[in-house]
């Protein structure tokens, strides 16, 4: 007698999960659900002035010096000598995303480098292009996506199109994948 309970799908692998993202892409458009640049933090206020961060094993990132809410104000921080507050910059940004949300391509504000911790929910896969090839990806962008012309308000062409044009100029893309619990820090190259 065959049971009536259907058999739980295997879950996918990253890697799969990234190939529907990018077959989607091709087909068709799509509309996901992506809230981003609300000024906050998922992480726990700082400690109180002159209590010093734990040095023992932590039950999570939140209780250590990599905190998002102090990184910039820590000492050795540039960024701790500004006395305004830029949200993003000098204090956490909080981004929350569904299944195949993205998010463009761009050099961060004033080439900064980039401190992200995904919280939780399933990996996250960043791409990066060197700063070398920087100019030759913006060159394939403006011929394969927008027709030879930079237009930021007309419609590009499939972004699967950029990349593979990119990977075809034998552009230098790095892709690294994130999961629940990563600090994440992006150096410009």
């Amino acid at each position: 007698k065959a049971s009536s309970a259907a058999a739980a799908p295997a879950a996918l692998s990253p890697l799969e999960i990234e190939t529907l993202f990018w077959r989607a892409a091709a087909d068709k458009p799509f509309s996901i659900e992506y809230a981003n640049d609300m000024p906050g933090s998922g992480f726990a206020p700082l400690p109180a002035a002159g209590r010093r961060w734990r040095e023992e094993a932590l039950a999570n990132v939140g209780e250590s010096a990599w905190n998002m809410r102090g990184v910039s104000r820590a000492k050795g921080s540039l960024l701790r000598f500004m006395k305004e507050e830029i949200p993003g910059v000098t204090s956490p940004m909080v981004y929350v995303a569904m299944l195949f949300s993205w998010f463009a391509w761009h050099v961060e504000d004033h080439e900064l480098h980039s401190l992200n911790y995904l919280h939780m929910g399933a990996g996250k896969t960043w791409y990066g292009v060197p700063r070398d090839a920087g100019q030759a990806f913006e060159e394939v962008i403006r011929v394969h996506g927008y027709g030879g012309e930079v237009n930021p308000l007309g419609e590009s062409s499939c972004f699967n199109t950029l990349v593979s044009a990119a990977f075809h100029d034998n552009i230098s893309l790095v892709r690294i994948l994130s999961s629940s619990d990563d600090a994440f820090l992006y150096k410009p190259l």
